[in-house]
């Protein structure tokens, strides 16, 4: 399930930081070419300390943030209508 939430971003253009607690850091190998996994030695404190761990590994010039559990996949058309939504209410540059 990892692989094909993680597939689905990277092929809308998106880096997929794949969040692994300490229980599941053999996982880690099987995350796809273009993906970032990171261990949160936290995990067992709840969720938040996952999104705080993530963040860390988010370049500070990002354009677009999605987070999304990998293990909730969706459809990649709705990957791709989100990114495509996003893109057409982009405001204006000055």
């Amino acid at each position: 399930m990892i692989n094909l939430s993680t597939r689905y971003w990277v092929n809308v253009s998106f880096t997929p930081v794949v969040m692994l607690g300490s229980h599941n850091s053999d996982k880690q190998k099987d995350c796809l070419y273009g993906s970032l996994a990171v261990i949160n030695p936290h995990a067992n404190v709840g969720k938040t300390t996952s999104l705080l761990t993530e963040l860390q590994y988010i370049s500070p010039n990002f354009e677009v943030l999605a987070i999304s559990a990998v293990d909730q996949t969706r459809k990649l058309e709705i990957y791709q209508r989100l990114l495509l939504a996003h893109q057409d209410n982009r405001p204006l540059a000055k």
